[in-house]
C-alpha cells in the first residue's frame, strides 16, 4: 500500500518536473525474477525505473542513507537494503539473488557511480554474479536525457529484450566469462542509449 502511495506522488512530480517517455514496458514479465541492469545518471533513477511498472523493483543502497530520519524510513518501506562500504561483497549478492529467488524484480546500475556526462562507464562485475547465481534473464534498461536533469528535461526510459542467461554463458565464473558477460549487458545498455531520447512525449 505504501508503495502505491509513493508511486502515485512520484508520479504526479515526475509529470510535473519532467517530460517522460516510457519504452518496451511489454519486455518486463509479470511474475518471476529477473534482474534490471541499467545506467546510472540521476539520483532519481530508481524512481524512473519503477515509475511504469506493475511490480516494485528491489535496490541495494549506501548503509548511511538508513540513517537519515525521514529518507532512512522510506527506504526500508521500498524494500531497500544497505550496503555498508568496506565490507565484503558475498552478503549483499546474496541478498540480491533471494530477492530473485523469491521471484522479485532486482534493479542494478553496474557502472556503480553515476555518469556526469552521460557517457556510460564501464561496468562492475556484481550483476554477473547475480545472474550467475539464479540462472534469471537480465533486462537491460536505458535513461536517456540530454546533458544535466533539470526542470522540464525530455527524459526516455527505455527497457530492452530480455537478455537470456544462455546468452551470458557463465558456466566456470572464470575471467574470461565474467568479463564475455559484462560486455553483452553494458553492449545491450549502450544500444539503448544510442537510440536517444524519445521526441513524442508520453504520461507518466
Amino acid at each position: 500500500m505504501f508503495y502505491e502511495f509513493a508511486k502515485c506522488v512520484c508520479r504526479a512530480f515526475c509529470k510535473v518536473a519532467y517530460r517522460l517517455t516510457f519504452e518496451g514496458l511489454e519486455n518486463v514479465p509479470a511474475g518471476g525474477g529477473c534482474i534490471l541492469v541499467s545506467n546510472h545518471r540521476s539520483y532519481l533513477d530508481p524512481v524512473f525505473l519503477g515509475l511504469r511498472l506493475d511490480r516494485l523493483p528491489r535496490f541495494m543502497a549506501k548503509k548511511e542513507l538508513f540513517d537519515k530520519p525521514v529518507l532512512g524510513g522510506i527506504i526500508r518501506k521500498l524494500k531497500a537494503f544497505p550496503v555498508e562500504r568496506g565490507k565484503g561483497d558475498g552478503e549483499v549478492l546474496e541478498q540480491a539473488q533471494e530477492v530473485i529467488r523469491d521471484g522479485d524484480i532486482f534493479a542494478i546500475f553496474p557502472e556503480g557511480t553515476r555518469s556526469k556526462d552521460g557517457r556510460l562507464l564501464k561496468f562492475k562485475s556484481g550483476a554477473v554474479f547475480i545472474a550467475a547465481g539464479t540462472h534469471s534473464d537480465v533486462i537491460p534498461v536505458a535513461i536517456c536525457f540530454d546533458g544535466k536533469l533539470r526542470f522540464r528535461s525530455r527524459v526516455t526510459v527505455r527497457f530492452g529484450t530480455p537478455i537470456p542467461y544462455e546468452k551470458i554463458a557463465i558456466t566456470q565464473m572464470n575471467a574470461s566469462q565474467v568479463k564475455h558477460a559484462k560486455d553483452v549487458m553494458q553492449q545491450r545498455v549502450a544500444q539503448l542509449l544510442a537510440q536517444g531520447v524519445t521526441k513524442e512525449e508520453q504520461k507518466a
